[in-house]
């Protein structure tokens, strides 16, 4: 009887444990433990306990943001991330968000006084976005600037090596709100190497760059810390380097170059608050080129058919160049059309560029870098591979048409004719 009865009672005590086992709360993956060790502890009341969940809120409006749930009826949630930071919520109810961050350790306590339970777990919150990897601050940007204005982009290639990702590539946004650089992702550095490069306009000198470096492997993207910085940035520390050593004709070169990013700020009213120029001192500024640069040579202009060169000008938007203006029969087909340029002995076929209109075909040539700002080209009008009969050969330098503007009526176009010829001769002196 006594057997019968002890029996009985550990059928009885077997069957209750199964019974609150079949009520113990379930938790979400995203809630499984992911360091060992962890406990999941319930309190008497486990039948009453509300499940702890980790995941998104559809409702929430952020994407990809990850929220952990408390406990109805008083609960309490603390959160502890894995540099030790702590927080906690109090009388919250089961269906209240608190936001955590993604990429983060978390060890999660949610207790409730009145169902006399506790729950512990460790979840880790999945990236939402590229992750920060420290390697690929091995990076500097500096100025480089023989052919032109170059933000260059040169990453470790001791710390960073390329083959060990699948690839790697440098995103460049414009940091200033008022800004006019558009957002670029380079895929290749020079040759293929490690150095990457950014063309910047004249007048963009002051614009501060957002450079970050990115690399990917195994399906995850990985990113270094932006790095902001600026053409004036690199000018003005080139500037200082320069005097300090005694270089004078490199402290004018780019003493000259900070003052034509000025003057075409000015000319074409873009960022006059802070002009590339600005912070130059005077001492700095005593290094500049004085005199107006001497310009003696006049290109000679022929040809009265119906293919008249009709105008040729100074192209200074994204880059420095001559713009060629031919008057062609109304409706003509411009692809009919290209226009030979010969510089130092070397032709070269051009056709005429989309802002052509139904009469007058354009070319923009933007062939000559800073140091040749005083060299002449020769252009023809060729129509298939032979030379339109009638059209005249135009000879013409960036000098020939500035001069024409710095004799002008427009005074900052002047100031920005002279400012470029001064810059550009100082390139010449320094790179020959």
């Amino acid at each position: 009887m006594k057997r019968n009865s002890m029996l009985t009672k550990i059928i009885a005590v077997l069957l209750c444990a199964l019974m609150v086992a079949a009520w113990l709360p379930k938790t979400s993956a995203a809630a499984n433990d992911f360091e060992s060790g962890m406990d999941r502890i319930y309190g008497t009341d486990a039948a009453n306990a509300m499940p702890l969940v980790i995941g998104t809120n559809a409702d929430s409006g952020l994407a990809n943001a990850y929220y952990a749930y408390t406990p109805a009826e008083n609960g309490t949630l603390t959160l502890t991330a894995e540099d030790g930071t702590t927080f906690t919520v109090d009388g919250v109810a089961y269906t209240d968000a608190v936001a955590v961050t993604a990429g983060t350790k978390y060890i999660i306590v949610a207790t409730n006084e009145a169902k006399a339970y506790s729950f512990t777990a460790a979840f880790e919150v999945a990236p939402t976005g590229p992750v920060y990897a420290s390697v690929l601050d091995n990076t500097r940007v500096a100025l480089s600037m023989q052919d032109k204005i170059n933000a260059t982009f040169v990453y470790s290639t001791s710390k960073i090596k390329k083959e060990a990702y699948d690839r790697v590539w440098l995103e460049v946004k414009p940091y200033d709100a008022d800004s006019e650089i558009v957002a670029t992702t380079i895929t290749e550095g020079v040759g293929g190497n490690n150095v990457y490069e950014f063309g910047v306009w004249s007048r963009q000198m002051a614009d501060r760059l957002e450079v970050t470096l990115y690399a990917e492997k195994d399906g995850v993207t990985y990113c270094g810390n932006p790095k902001i910085w600026s053409v004036k940035e690199g000018a003005e520390e080139r500037v200082a380097t320069y005097i300090a050593s005694g270089d004078s004709a490199q402290a004018n070169l780019y003493v000259n170059m900070l003052n034509f990013g000025a003057a075409m700020q000015v000319y074409f009213n873009y960022r006059t608050g802070t002009l590339a120029n600005m912070d130059l001192t005077e001492a700095q500024q005593a290094y500049a080129t004085a005199e107006t640069p001497v310009i003696d040579v006049t290109p000679p202009t022929t040809g009265k058919d119906n293919y008249t060169f009709a105008a040729c000008s100074l192209y200074l938007a994204d880059r420095t160049g001559l713009q060629f203006v031919y008057r062609m029969p109304s409706g003509f087909d411009k692809d009919q059309y290209s226009v030979a340029v010969t510089m130092d002995g070397v032709t070269t076929m051009y056709p005429f560029g989309d802002d052509s209109t139904s009469n007058r075909g354009i070319l923009i040539y933007s062939g000559l870098n800073a140091k040749q700002m005083r060299k002449e080209v020769t252009v023809q009008l060729y129509s298939g591979d032979a030379p339109v009969e009638g059209s005249p050969l135009y000879t013409a330098s960036i000098a020939a048409v500035a001069k024409s503007r710095i004799n002008g009526t427009n005074a900052n176009l002047a100031a920005a004719a002279i400012a470029m010829m001064k810059y550009g001769d100082s390139v010449l002196a320094v790179y020959g």
